[in-house]
């Protein structure tokens, strides 16, 4: 692709903090959450936080302001998301997991605030390659300490990886980045809530699993707060365009 490689080392370092943030830490932490028996149904209502923290930072961090009705769109969208993932919710007792949970959503609002302030002048494919390589080399490290490195190899287990490689990890932070560098971070953030909904509609047709009212309550709820927390952006474009008529 003829990308431009960052050219000195405190480029790359800021790349690096990125990958660390998201790849690492993040994605570390929604797994070991979900090790501690918290059900993914929590996780996802955790995770769909995001927006909350990423609009209260993005000001103090980017300089966005964040206008009253995208805060009535991200409060109406977790209202929606707790609505659709209501049933496969339960209180645990393993407080620790719930704290990872936690901690995961702050990692993933820091590295796309990070990335939105420091990497967005750098080729999105070199600086996604950068973290990558620094995850990796980090995880090839802490790997050996924390697993015994036993892998079955079964056929699940090959297309499970192969997802989380190609669509989790590279396809969607290619999207997610890419939407971040053009809009503000609290617009692409919001698109968050959509996963839950998007979820249980693909568990329909994949295992047939039904959607119940408030499911899909839920999901309308969802839809109707990121067209709020995205309203203004599309007047922008608009009056940036203009509409001529005919």
């Amino acid at each position: 692709m003829k990308a431009q490689w960052p050219s000195n080392w405190r480029e790359i370092s800021a790349i690096s903090i990125v990958g660390i943030l998201i790849h690492i830490l993040y994605l570390g932490c929604v797994f070991i959450a979900l090790n501690h028996d918290i059900p993914a149904g929590v996780v996802t209502l955790i995770a769909a936080l995001q927006p909350i923290f990423t609009a209260a930072l993005s000001f103090s961090f980017l300089k966005e302001k964040v206008i009253i009705s995208q805060w009535i769109g991200i409060i109406i969208g977790i209202c929606g998301v707790a609505l659709v993932i209501q049933d496969s919710i339960y209180l645990s007792a393993d407080i620790l997991g719930y704290i990872v949970a936690f901690m995961a959503t702050l990692f993933l609002t820091l590295g796309v605030l990070f990335e939105k302030k420091f990497c967005k002048n750098y080729h999105l494919i070199a600086a996604l390659t950068i973290q990558y390589i620094t995850a990796s080399l980090i995880l090839l490290i802490i790997t050996p300490i924390i697993e015994d490195m036993t892998i079955i190899w079964k056929t699940e287990f090959i297309l499970s990886i192969a997802w989380l490689t190609f669509m989790c990890s590279i396809a969607s932070y290619i999207l997610l980045f890419y939407l971040t560098r053009i809009g503000t971070a609290a617009k692409v953030s919001s698109l968050v809530y959509l996963t839950p909904p998007f979820a249980m509609i693909m568990s329909y047709f994949l295992f047939g699993d039904i959607m119940g009212l408030s499911g899909i309550i839920g999901t309308i709820i969802v839809i109707i707060g990121v067209i709020l927390v995205n309203y203004e952006y599309r007047l922008k474009r608009q009056n940036l365009y203009g509409c001529h008529g005919g």
